[in-house]
């Protein structure tokens, strides 16, 4: 026996159905269930729902180990010049300067001057308000005239700064020494006699009070005139050791 279903018959009524049947007939066989299977209505599928709302935020995670580090950027610009700071404290005094200074010159030309009996040309007298050192400087000219139109024999003409009056010494300081050749012609007529500048310096210690600088003069020429002369003191506390070496 065939029965034929509703097409809105579900599954469940069909199966219910299908066994209700199957015991009112009493068979064995299973070929009306198989009949009955080929001859069922196609599952009818359901239709996706909405979209449910959004769940809570989950918790976050844990912080990854730091990347290595970029390459360093380009410089900025320049900042704004900082205020000045507050100014540092005064230093120590310095030691004083020049304290004096004294000058005189001699400027006859009639007559010059020549060598004492002690060796002195001319000296400079001065007052230190303290005892130092003073640098001591002569400017002065020579007029000399040798034996050219003689024997021709070499002379010379010393001077020298010293402390007291005496013959130059050429191992002392403030020492020069002015050579003239024989042959040279330092005579025309009755003129003068050749004349050459010289300039020599010394320091000398002093003490507080009334001093003197001496500039000494020695020739073997057959005449040497000293003048004018100029000689000048300068006064200063201390005379600091200092050397010269060659080249």
């Amino acid at each position: 026996m065939k029965i034929k279903l509703p097409v809105a018959l579900s599954l469940a009524a069909l199966v219910v159905a299908v066994l209700g049947l199957t015991s009112v007939s009493g068979a064995t066989s299973k070929q009306p269930a198989a009949n009955a299977k080929q001859t069922a209505s196609p599952t009818v599928t359901s239709q996706r729902g909405p979209r449910g709302p959004r769940g809570p935020r989950g918790l976050r995670g844990l912080r990854g180990f730091q990347g290595p580090a970029g390459p360093a950027g380009a410089q900025g610009p320049a900042g704004a010049q900082g205020l000045a700071g507050p100014a540092g404290p005064s230093g120590p005094a310095g030691q004083a300067g020049v304290q004096a200074v004294w000058s005189a010159t001699y400027s006859a030309t009639s007559p010059f001057l020549r060598p004492a009996a002690s060796g002195a040309v001319a000296h400079l007298t001065f007052t230190s308000p303290s005892a130092g050192f003073v640098l001591a400087t002569a400017n002065f000219e020579i007029r000399a005239r040798n034996r050219y139109d003689s024997t021709m024999a070499d002379c010379r003409v010393q001077s020298q700064l010293a402390p007291a009056a005496g013959p130059p010494d050429g191992s002392g300081a403030g020492f020069v020494d002015q050579w003239l050749n024989g042959n040279l012609p330092t005579q025309a007529g009755a003129g003068t006699y050749l004349s050459f500048s010289q300039s020599i310096s010394r320091v000398l210690a002093v003490t507080a009070g009334p001093n003197r600088v001496y500039l000494n003069g020695s020739d073997d020429c057959v005449s040497a005139l000293w003048g004018p002369i100029t000689l000048t003191a300068v006064l200063a506390n201390t005379n600091p050791t200092a050397t010269i070496q060659a080249g």
